[in-house]
Formats: C-alpha cells, structure tokens, sequence
C-alpha cells in the first residue's frame, strides 16, 4: 500500500534475508503492552542472528523501552542555546543570531527540538513567519504543497493541521504516534464540519495527503 505498486509474495523474506536491506522499526516505546515490546525484542532477535541479517534500527521515546532489544542505543538530546547557533551558523553564516533569536522567541523550549529547529531555520530563511509551533507545522507543509505543486489541493488538509498543532501546543507534545494523530484529526474534522466548512473528510484522506506531499 506504502509503495503503491504490488510486489511478489516473498519480497519480505529476500529483503531481511540480505545484508544490504536496512529495517527501521519506529515507535517501539509507544508499544502499549510489554508482551508487545517483548515479542517484538524476539522478532528483531530472530532476525539479526541469521547468518546473513539486515541492519536493524528501532526509534522510541524512552531509551529504557528499547533495553530489551540489546542494540547500541543514542539518545537524541535538546539543542542549547550555543549549538543552535552553531548550526545556524553552519546553514546561514554568522549574521545568523538575529534568526535564532526570533526562533527561541517564538517557540520557547520547543527550540531545541532539532528537526522543529532546523524546520524552523528553512522557512524563516525563506521569510515566512515562524510565530508558534502551529505557524510552523503549517507553514513547513505548505511548503512542501507547493513545491509538489499540490497547494490547492491541500488547502483542507492544512486546516486540519492547524487544528490539530494547536492542541498540541496546548498540551506541550511536539510529536504524535500515527493512531493519535489520525484521532485528534477526526476531532479536528468534526469541528470543522459543524462549521460547515468542510464535507465528507476523513482523518485517513488527510494524513495520506501530507504524507503524499
């Protein structure tokens, strides 16, 4: 479905069967059981000791989750204030404070998130305004819509957005697990419908739209 196109019914087992194949397992943390997380720590176990095994990468948020795996784990850490001048510096040149500044000032702890950071950098850069964690989801992929040449197309899904990004200021998340992103959209959807403002949407259409994008 991800692909698009069908594939033959053992491409799964030729892909983990070669070493050049790299799985990228994400979200494992967020698993709710930990029978779930246990099975899947035997699942990547069966894999990684076949004779000829794939590389093997999970993501989560709680390095402890991942133990269970015994892979070498990296822990993601915040942005100080010094190194997000430092990447400033890198991307734009050292007239860069001034943009940073404005940043720090507009999404306060959210700065040091790295990819909201760097997000950020790109679209003030390009001379959009980065006022709160919502402008710059919205603004991030309204960008993306137009260099897909899809703006129109996807001036409904960025309402959604906007919505959503909001609640998730409020509640101070920067980040959402697929089910409950497809959750607070459908909330979104609902409100907007009661407004008359959009018709026949569903949380599944508009995911699929940014994710095309």
């Amino acid at each position: 479905r991800a692909l698009g196109f069908v594939v033959a019914p053992a491409t799964g087992a030729i892909l983990l069967a070669s070493q050049e194949t790299v799985l990228i397992i994400d979200g494992v943390s967020e698993l709710p059981e930990p029978e779930m997380r246990r099975l899947l720590a035997r699942d990547v176990d069966e894999v990684r000791s076949r004779l000829v095994a794939p590389t093997v990468i999970v993501s989560g948020r709680s390095v402890g989750a991942l133990r269970p795996l015994d892979l070498p784990a990296y822990r993601l850490v915040s942005l100080d204030q010094d190194r997000r001048r430092q990447v400033a510096a890198e991307l734009f040149g050292q007239d860069a404070s001034p943009l940073v500044a404005r940043i720090e000032d507009a999404l306060g702890d959210a700065a040091g998130n790295p990819l909201l950071f760097t997000m950020a950098l790109r679209l003030a850069a390009d001379g959009a305004d980065v006022a709160s964690v919502s402008s710059l989801y919205e603004g991030f992929v309204a960008r993306l819509a137009e260099r897909s040449q899809l703006a129109q197309e996807m001036e409904t899904p960025l309402s959604v957005l906007g919505l959503v990004c909001i609640q998730l200021v409020e509640q101070e998340r920067f980040a959402l697990d697929r089910w409950s992103w497809l959750v607070s959209m459908e909330g979104a959807i609902t409100i907007l419908t009661e407004r008359g403002l959009v018709e026949g949407l569903t949380a599944v259409a508009v995911l699929e739209g940014i994710q095309r994008v």
